[in-house]
């Protein structure tokens, strides 16, 4: 036999040997719940029960000084820094969406034309993403024995935690659960049964209600505020009936209200269930990996801020929904098989409004979505006396990309039109902080540089990038957001539990890119490539 065969059959009955490891777990499920700043554990605390995120507290290891360490707190960066232990600077996800320079297009972070979303208009596959996830590190750490499946209410989620290797990314696409054909040839008939039920449809005309008694709520004020729901202010108070609209003027999926509901995060556990079930989870000795995202929490935040009963009730109805799944793992599976981990891809800044009512002098404001655009177009139009041409393309995410046709036009140095943006920038009263693309790839003592920097992606970032002063948001279609490097936005929870895991409460720094670097120490599997993650002090000794 050839020797080269001999060494190869050695090492890999050695590899299974390690990936077959008896105390290995028979599942990880990684919980990603959008939009869930770590106070909120302790702010609605007293009103948990005893078996959802208080068990795991209290019988895991969590930390409460999580903080992504990059600018852009949004979903696709934050569900990438989770699954490939990288910032946007190394998985190229910057943002949701960026401005392709070439094209003169806004590119959506999961968007691909080669591949076709099934029964949907959509194309979609993780072409951007620029490495690997902890998911595709357990697939090829198996021989691809193992499964990898992600489930989510948003595609982006669910595609850039399954990453190029997992079986498949299913998510919410108004009334059905589907999935690209980058995954799958066709849907699984388990899935199509799903949808044929109309599981998503049977929740129309639903009326989402209070969870508690009234006097719980009306420790947090009115339920009644005029800036909460600023889309549409006929639907701000509970209870809350489930439409299905034929046409929303600010979004472009009818199935919003549904999907900004508790019924979403219902369907996704339902959904999980069956994946678990249809698809063998735990059957065999490689360790198989369930990302589960729950979107509601987002859609509820954004719609209604973060001091509404609205995100009040879905955080305690997120919590009893947590205990029922970990109910359903331990009659499945046995709680001593499986490793559950619990984060968020980013937390909430809040209604400037709210901070005004309560101070009224308060520096705070929203910022309008052409206002920064159109400050800069005025300042370099009036500097280079330029009228008829514009020197933006666009300023999307807190990005802001220069016109090289205008700059070549008129023979100016790119250099040159970038600082004299950032000196008038770094003067008009909503900015904190910009940097151009040239401090961005070299050393800069800006307190955000190392934030902004492990944010930047030659080609798809902007020319300059700014930071917003605190609690200025910049929309005026919803009632919240995030995005900023801030506590208030970058500081989520980081739970592990499992039987190999330490019972402990840690204030140690760290952050949600960590999560790889330790599940693959857990595991004994290579991290994902370029992962800047460091292993997390977890394992009992």
């Amino acid at each position: 036999m050839n020797l080269k065969i001999m060494l190869l059959i050695t090492s890999f009955t050695i590899f299974q040997k390690v990936i077959c490891k008896n105390d290995n777990p028979k599942v990880v499920v990684l919980i990603t719940i959008d939009q869930f700043p770590n106070y909120y554990l302790e702010k609605f605390k007293d009103d948990f029960g005893k078996n959802g995120f208080n068990f795991l507290i209290e019988n895991g290891t969590y930390f409460s000084n999580a903080n992504f360490e990059h600018i852009f707190n949004e979903t696709a960066p934050g569900h990438t820094a989770i699954s490939t232990g990288t910032y946007g600077n190394k998985n190229g996800i910057i943002t949701n969406e960026w401005f392709d320079k070439q094209s003169k297009k806004i590119i959506y972070c999961v968007e691909d034309d080669s591949h076709k979303v099934f029964n949907t208009s959509h194309k979609r596959s993780p072409k951007n993403l620029e490495t690997y996830t902890i998911g595709d590190m357990l697939k090829l750490n198996s021989n691809f024995k193992s499964k990898v499946i992600s489930i989510s209410g948003k595609d982006r989620s669910a595609i850039l935690t399954a990453g190029k290797f997992g079986d498949a990314a299913y998510w919410i696409s108004d009334s059905i659960i589907t999935t690209s054909n980058y995954y799958l040839n066709s849907l699984p008939n388990w899935v199509t049964e799903f949808n044929n039920n109309k599981k998503i449809n049977s929740y129309i005309d639903s009326v989402w209600t209070k969870l508690l008694d009234d006097k719980k709520y009306l420790e947090y004020g009115s339920d009644n505020i005029s800036y909460e729901n600023i889309q549409n202010q006929t639907d701000n108070i509970f209870p809350h009936k489930i439409k299905i609209y034929e046409e929303q003027k600010f979004s472009k999926n009818n199935y919003r209200n549904f999907l900004g509901s508790p019924f979403s995060s219902e369907i996704i556990f339902e959904f999980s269930k069956k994946i678990l079930e249809n698809e063998n989870f735990g059957k065999d000795n490689f360790t198989d990996l369930l990302f589960i995202n729950l979107s509601a929490n987002d859609y509820i935040g954004h719609k209604y801020g973060p001091n509404s009963y609205e995100v009040m009730d879905i955080t305690i109805r997120t919590d009893k929904m947590i205990e029922m799944f970990l109910n359903y793992l331990e009659k499945k599976f046995g709680l001593e098989n499986i490793i559950l981990i619990l984060t968020s891809d980013h937390g909430v800044a809040g209604a400037p409004e709210y901070i005004q009512e309560k101070v009224p002098n308060s520096n705070v404001r929203r910022v309008s979505e052409n206002e920064i655009q159109n400050y800069c177009e005025s300042i370099l139009k009036n500097y280079f006396q330029v009228n008829n041409e514009n020197f933006i393309d666009t300023a999307i995410s807190n990005n802001i990309y220069l016109s090289t046709s205008t700059i070549q036009k008129y023979n100016l140095e790119i250099s040159n039109v970038e600082n004299i943006l950032k000196e008038s920038l770094k003067n008009y009263f909503p900015i904190a902080d910009v940097l151009t693309e040239n401090e961005m790839q070299n050393y800069n003592s800006s307190q955000f540089y190392e934030h902004i920097k492990r944010s930047y992606f030659k080609g798809r970032s902007g020319n300059l990038i700014y930071i917003l002063k605190p609690y200025f948001i910049e929309t005026t279609q919803i009632t919240a957001t995030h995005g900023m490097p801030y506590k208030y936005d970058s500081n989520v929870p980081i739970i592990f539990f499992g039987k190999q895991i330490q019972k402990k409460k840690s204030d140690e720094r760290c952050s949600p890119i960590d999560i790889a670097a330790t599940l693959s120490s857990l595991l004994g599997i290579t991290m994902p490539p370029n992962c800047e993650g460091k292993i997390l002090d977890i394992k009992k000794n």
